[in-house]
């Protein structure tokens, strides 16, 4: 594999309304023709442009360049954490017609629809229609809930941030132009169900944003118990000869949710519980892999959680490892699972479980170690 792709920062909005079998999630499909994520079923978002950067926009925004990177947990210039926060508002619109700003007196006899359509053609920026339209930007209606970045194996790669939006009352969504060829409002759980039904296709951060929604009844819920937190990096912490146990800070996607993930064994490693899918716990792993001088050859997860399970599929994909799982667990993963009876209540029995024998001792290593 060559060098890997720098991601290019992007933003994808998770549109919520209520409903009545509970909370439902506005879904595009991207026509087979795109270059990215042809077919699939995503939320609406795209990677940021120069344009977002316009200090127009963040003249007209409700958050400063420094509230937006707070509410992004830290780690991101507040230039770019505008920019973020800025082509979430712009993407909602141009692919859902959703505006998340109000317009002001000199732009109240304007028509929004031109508008849209001559930024759709590239006719004019966001800043021209903003300032057309006298726009005040509300992007605090926005929630940032998650972090996904695109595996190092593929050519286009990028560095989305997920923000949550409520549907504001008395808008409707509407679909112009050639980026969406389909789309649903569905509550999380029936659109995971699809998925598991092969009736749509999801990649693993929309299925895992789905889930982490799925208990969750309102807007409220979701700005209450998943909005983003700080992070810390990666630690590693050898708790035994065979066992190393790793922490990190991204569970599910979710900047600021720990997990703990364990590498177990000498030369055929085991990894139980990879939930955190970002690049800096990923390489963590592979470093402890590398240093160990072992190689991953099988991964467990306890359950199909996005805390639990988030990492395996990429972390498969870097190593050809299977991902072992407990009846059930495959239900709302769009990755293969190789579900397996009687899983073990302890994390160092998963060897067994999954038919690693035990391991000998390899001994000393060198006339040296003998002596």
């Amino acid at each position: 594999m060559g060098v890997p792709v720098t991601p290019r920062p992007a933003a994808t909005v998770v549109l919520l309304r209520p409903g009545g079998e509970g909370m439902e999630v506005l879904l595009t499909r991207r026509p087979s023709t795109m270059a990215f994520a042809a077919g699939m079923m995503v939320f609406p978002g795209g990677r940021v442009d120069a344009a977002d950067t316009d200090p127009g926009l963040t003249a007209r925004s409700s958050l400063s360049p420094t509230e937006a990177a707070e509410r992004l947990g830290g780690g991101s210039e507040p230039e770019l954490a505008a920019a973020l926060h800025v082509a979430a508002v712009r993407e909602l619109f141009e692919e859902a017609g959703v505006l998340l700003a109000d317009v002001g007196p000199g732009g109240a006899r304007a028509d929004l629809t031109l508008l849209r359509a001559a930024l759709l053609d590239a006719r004019l920026t966001f800043a021209d229609v903003a300032e057309r339209l006298d726009l005040r930007l509300h992007p605090d209606r926005l929630v940032p809930i998650a972090r996904w970045v695109t595996p190092v194996a593929y050519p286009r790669r990028f560095d989305a941030r997920f923000f949550a939006a409520e549907l504001p009352i008395g808008a409707a969504a509407t679909f112009v132009g050639e980026e969406v060829a389909d789309h649903r409002w569905s509550t999380p759980p029936a659109a995971l169900d699809a998925m598991a039904a092969h009736e749509i296709q999801m990649w693993i951060p929309t299925s895992a944003t789905l889930q982490r929604l799925a208990d969750l009844p309102s807007f409220a819920a979701v700005s209450d118990r998943l909005a983003v937190a700080a992070t810390r990096p990666p630690s590693v912490k050898r708790e035994a000869t065979d066992v190393v146990r790793l922490t990190s800070w991204t569970a599910g996607g979710a900047p600021g949710q720990a997990v703990e993930t364990l590498v177990v064994g000498r030369r055929e490693l085991l990894v139980v519980d990879p939930g955190d899918p970002s690049p800096e716990a990923l390489s963590s792993i592979v470093d402890v892999a590398r240093e160990a001088g072992g190689r991953i050859v099988a991964i467990a997860i306890s359950s199909g959680d996005p805390g639990h399970a988030a990492g395996a599929d990429e972390l498969s994909e870097r190593t050809g490892a299977t991902v072992f799982g407990p009846p059930g667990s495959a239900a709302w993963l769009p990755f293969p699972v190789r579900e397996l009876a009687h899983p073990p209540t302890r994390p160092l029995d998963y060897r067994r479980w999954i038919g690693l024998d035990e391991e000998p001792d390899p001994g000393p290593r060198n006339d040296q170690d003998r002596s």
